[in-house]
């Protein structure tokens, strides 16, 4: 999976970056843009007229340097929405093997195949779903992006690693 780490560097300090997400807590920021802070952490998300669960949030870390501050951080999709695939995931794989052990025992493996291919669907949908819903909130990372570099006044690198 690839993962993009994010450094932004600002000539803000830590108390105007906090100021100016923490201001408005619970409004938008910019253009549909809404910001949390907890110490020295920060997420900053964009609210969209529709749902979209697999919307990206960025989760950052902002340090203080000699010449402002730097705010490393990285995009994800919502703690609630990682744990429901999981379960997803795992249900499915779960009837999976009740019905793989219940095919062997009853010695029955023609007549239940149409059985097997239910939940084998569910766990295929499931990555479906994944990548619909991370590629219709791309556009909302590019607007949390340019937000943070434009509001914040930032200069942005990006760190590709690829975790195994």
């Amino acid at each position: 999976m690839n993962t993009s780490e994010y450094n932004f560097m600002t000539e803000l300090s830590y108390i105007d970056i906090v100021d100016i997400i923490a201001s408005k807590k619970g409004k938008f920021l910019a253009n549909g843009i809404v910001g949390k802070c907890y110490r020295n952490r920060i997420e900053i998300r964009y609210k969209s007229t529709y749902a979209n669960s697999w919307s990206p949030i960025f989760f950052g870390v902002v340090e203080v340097c000699s010449s402002g501050s730097l705010i490393s951080g990285s995009f994800k999709i919502s703690t609630s929405t990682r744990i429901f695939m999981r379960l997803w995931r795992c249900f499915s794989i779960f009837m999976l093997i009740i019905l793989a052990v219940a095919m062997i025992y009853n010695r029955v493996i023609i007549s239940m195949i149409p059985f097997v291919a239910v939940p084998l669907f569910v766990y295929i949908f499931s990555f479906a779903m994944d990548k619909i819903g991370i590629n219709a909130g791309e556009r909302d990372k590019e607007d949390i992006l340019c937000f943070i570099t434009r509001e914040l006044q930032a200069t942005i690198t990006i760190n590709e690693s690829t975790d195994i």
